[in-house]
């Protein structure tokens, strides 16, 4: 896959313009990609597990999951955060890890790194603010990047306090 960052550096410097604080540049970014880019299910066939280019998502503004995932991981990773994809399977997916299938995951979400801790973002959906996240992963495992190697990770169950 051939990634043309160039559309995508623009963005970054429009959307985090006059904001120095490093934690703060990711909410405009998430926000940017949740209120643009609109999310189009690619649900049957083998479009479950084909992929757009994120340039093409950014330019288009529209794009599955797994785009979207993609363009917000870039987007960050050129604003400096350590951002990685996350496969997780929702809570209609009645299997785990422990079954190796490939219908224990179905969305793709992006995560930051912060103190060694994922902070789930998922683009698709468009009323969750940064640091919340859909109650369809909650408490569910999560396959995430780490350079070359994938680590299993569970998703945190948020509760009123931590919203």
């Amino acid at each position: 896959m051939i990634i043309d960052t160039v559309p995508i550096e623009g963005n970054v410097a429009e959307i985090t313009t006059g904001i120095t604080d490093k934690n703060e540049r990711v909410k405009p970014i998430y926000y940017w990609v949740q209120d643009l880019i609109k999310y189009i299910a690619f649900k049957e066939g083998i479009a479950v597990l084909q992929t757009n280019l994120p340039q093409n998502v950014c330019n288009k503004r529209y794009g599955g999951c797994k785009g979207m995932a993609i363009l917000l991981k870039i987007i960050l990773i050129e604003a400096g955060f350590d951002a990685r994809l996350v496969w997780i399977g929702t809570n209609a997916i009645a299997y785990d890890y422990a079954t190796p299938s490939l219908r224990v995951d179905n969305p793709m979400v992006t995560a930051i790194m912060v103190d060694g801790k994922p902070i789930f973002l998922e683009g698709t959906d468009k009323f969750n603010k940064y640091g919340t996240f859909a109650t369809r992963i909650q408490g569910k495992q999560g396959l995430i990047q780490n350079g070359s190697e994938y680590e299993l990770v569970q998703v945190p169950q948020l509760t009123a306090a931590l919203i």
